[in-house]
């Protein structure tokens, strides 16, 4: 593949997440400015996005509840969401399921998650090799961004659970910036 064609790959990730992260946010009744996309695309739940956005008002309510919501997460309401996941463009995954939610176990989403990949015959895994020309554009662009570059935000981004390999290239690129 070229070097141009690598681009266009990470450009057009890149354009998913963020068109995904705008339905997200309209989905929670907010506007989709910049700073937020940034906030959504940073958080591994909408607790944690919340808080990181500030909001503690409604991390108090979704805490009153989530006992009583953690309850209610049953095989119909996780194959719905992975439904919308998959129609959105997204890969079901159990992270990804969760995010959507912003709580429930594990364990009760992954079970409900094989049924549904039994049921569809659609794969609810990422299999994504890292290339170094992909990582560091989009190192490049979260630097521009003025987005925080640290090992989870960067896997979140690239939909891998690859720590040590991003961890490697974060700092790979790193130098090479220091070079530049």
């Amino acid at each position: 593949m070229s070097r141009n064609a690598l681009i266009k790959n990470v450009d057009d990730s890149a354009s998913l997440n963020i068109e995904a992260a705008k339905k997200g946010l309209e989905a929670l009744g907010l506007e989709p400015t910049q700073k937020l996309i940034r906030h959504y695309l940073a958080s591994d739940s909408v607790r944690d996005f919340y808080l990181s956005i500030g909001d503690t008002e409604t991390v108090d309510k979704m805490s009153e509840t989530s006992s009583l919501n953690s309850l209610n997460l049953d095989k119909e309401r996780i194959c719905q969401a992975a439904d919308i996941i998959d129609r959105n463009g997204g890969v079901p995954t159990v992270r990804e399921v969760h995010r959507y939610f912003g709580y429930g176990s594990f364990e009760t989403i992954s079970r409900y998650l094989r049924e549904w990949k039994t049921k569809t015959g659609k794969s609810t895994t990422v299999i994504k090799r890292l290339n170094k020309l992909e990582v560091f554009k989009l190192l490049d662009q979260m630097h521009r961004g003025g987005e925080f570059i640290g090992t989870k935000s960067v896997c979140r981004r690239l939909n891998t659970t690859s720590n040590r390999t991003v961890r490697k290239m974060i700092n790979e690129w790193e130098e090479v910036s220091k070079e530049s």
